[in-house]
């Protein structure tokens, strides 16, 4: 049986040395001579090996406690276990994986959405944390999230529901920069399908106050405003876009209004409403007022509030 009792002891032993390694990696960065950082270089490559001894012992001993199959019960104590890791922002996509794999295959068989989906978005987050080779492709994507999205009002977990636009929301940004054709299209209908999900009634009920929701909401709409291949959009493409930039132009408290401001003029510029350097001309103004407020505020990180 595995048990919640020997689950925390593994997070307890797997956190601690995650903390351990992290304590000595801040060391290298603290003044000392010369000779003192030798020595703690030394320390630490000792710590960092002990340490990673230890881990590889716990997961091995997991990986064998865990293999199943397995009780539904001890199912669920995995994931939750594994989602107490994700939660505490440790990253190891190994212990994910061995964890949350077997569990996200149970769940879709026995259809417990309520664990299903915010075990398969865990999955995608830490996979995307870790530098793998491109032939190496992700067991499960956001884009299987969404496989669910009509079950959203059936959902009684909060973080469920918002785990489905928070999937969403991922999908869409990661088009972003796509040169795929139909790209921005495909983002724009994905868009579309998750605002009539949100606007429906019994959908507003459970969440429509709710400002995380809400924000979520938001972020699916911004990359299409800041979609990175407006060379390639057609005309009707073109259309969808100045509009979406038209209607983000009323909403002048926006974080975003500096930015959406320029991109409104780019679209003047491809219905020729003004001229190429006159387009250019003001992008420059607005790089230029950019970096001076940057450097007058020391900000290197405010340069995403002025453009």
């Amino acid at each position: 049986m595995v048990t919640k009792k020997y689950l925390n002891s593994f997070i307890k032993d797997f956190e601690a040395c995650k903390d351990s390694d992290a304590d000595w990696n801040a060391k290298l960065f603290e003044k000392c001579d010369s000779a003192s950082w030798s020595e703690t270089l030394i320390s630490r490559s000792s710590h960092l090996r002990k340490n990673f001894e230890e881990n590889e012992k716990r997961i091995s001993e997991l990986e064998l406690a865990i293999k199943g199959p397995l009780k539904d019960k001890e199912y669920k104590n995995i994931a939750d276990a594994a989602m107490k890791i994700y939660q505490d922002g440790y990253d190891d996509i190994r212990v994910f994986d061995l964890m949350l794999s077997p569990c996200i295959e149970h769940f879709k068989e026995t259809k417990d959405l309520e664990y299903l989906i915010p075990a398969i978005h865990a999955y995608c987050f830490e996979y995307e944390q870790v530098d793998y080779e491109l032939s190496v492709t992700p067991k499960y994507r956001y884009s299987d999230i969404l496989v669910y999205k009509d079950e959203y009002p059936n959902l009684t977990s909060r973080y469920s529901r918002l785990t489905i636009l928070k999937a969403a929301s991922n999908v869409i940004a990661r088009i972003l920069y796509s040169e795929a054709p139909n790209s921005f299209l495909n983002m724009y209908h994905l868009y579309l399908e998750m605002k009539a999900l949100w606007e429906k009634e019994e959908v507003q009920k459970l969440d429509g106050e709710d400002e995380e929701f809400l924000y979520y909401m938001d972020r699916m709409l911004q990359p299409l405003s800041l979609y990175g291949n407006l060379d390639s959009l057609n005309e009707e493409e073109w259309a969808i876009y100045q509009r979406i930039i038209e209607e983000q132009l009323k909403h002048e408290d926006s974080e975003y209004y500096p930015l959406i401001l320029s991109l409104s003029e780019i679209v003047k510029n491809h219905n020729h409403l003004i001229s190429d350097g006159e387009c250019a001309d003001y992008l420059i103004h607005r790089f230029d007022e950019t970096f001076q407020k940057i450097s007058e505020e020391n900000d290197d990180n405010g340069l995403q509030d002025y453009l």
